[in-house]
């Protein structure tokens, strides 16, 4: 009699039928153990699923239009008012006014925060952490003193997020310029010293 313990699990795939080993090499994985779908039937429904999509918001933004330069919205990060206008906004089809809820400046700084996971005062760092110290430090970078704005397409004025590589704590605000020096000094402070040493000759 042949032990049960040594027979392979079968598994049926709900969308096409077949039979398969109840192994990950034909299933994907989830969180109470195997998808219901072997995973063939799952890379085509999201490959039919994407399609269909890009589709519906192709035509979804042919019909709306939802910049205006005459409307104004408020971000809900920075608490101040922009005109619809690319400019200012991004797309959300999920939202009723068919752009985002924040400003495209505090959504790069979200993302920016989120990617490098900043910490302020032993905790993740937020939004309304940014704004607080950026009212602080009047808007203007915390090295040369240059004064920075959220919305430029002028590089040298582009506000920085300045956080320590090796801890990611939170060190302050600063421009572009003064972070690409930090940044190629590689935060080290004796080379920092030594241009200054170079500087005074």
């Amino acid at each position: 009699m042949k032990n049960p313990k040594n027979q392979k699990r079968i598994k049926n795939c709900t969308k096409c039928g077949r039979e398969f080993p109840a192994t990950i090499e034909y299933f994907h994985k989830l969180r109470g153990g195997l998808r219901a779908t072997c995973k063939e039937c799952s890379i085509d429904y999201s490959k039919r699923y994407g399609k269909e999509k890009r589709k519906i918001n192709k035509q979804y933004w042919k019909n709306h239009t939802p910049f205006n330069s005459n409307k104004m919205k408020r971000c809900c990060g920075c608490d101040k008012e922009y005109p619809k206008t690319r400019k200012y906004w991004n797309k959300n089809i999920c939202n009723k006014d068919g752009l985002i809820n924040c400003c495209k400046r505090c959504n790069m700084i979200i993302r920016r925060i989120n990617t490098s996971d900043i910490t302020f005062n032993n905790r993740k760092m937020t939004l309304q952490d940014f704004y607080h110290h950026w009212k602080q430090c009047e808007g203007c970078c915390e090295i040369c003193g240059t004064k920075l704005e959220l919305f430029t397409s002028e590089r040298v004025k582009i506000a920085c997020i300045d956080h320590d590589h090796k801890t990611n704590k939170f060190r302050g605000i600063i421009c572009r310029n003064c972070n690409l020096i930090l940044g190629c000094a590689s935060d080290n402070l004796l080379i920092l010293f030594k241009a200054c040493k170079f500087l005074l000759k």
